[in-house]
């Protein structure tokens, strides 16, 4: 991958975790409300 990006890596990494456990969160709160998944 190239590195193009104008944030530095670590707040893309940052950035990217946030994500993930957004939408893990989400994840987690869809299954607690229809079990049937």
């Amino acid at each position: 991958m190239s590195h193009s990006l104008a944030a530095p890596p670590g707040t893309v990494q940052h950035l990217f975790r946030r994500i993930h456990n957004t939408l893990l969160s989400i994840a987690l709160s869809i299954r607690v409300v229809d079990p049937r998944c």
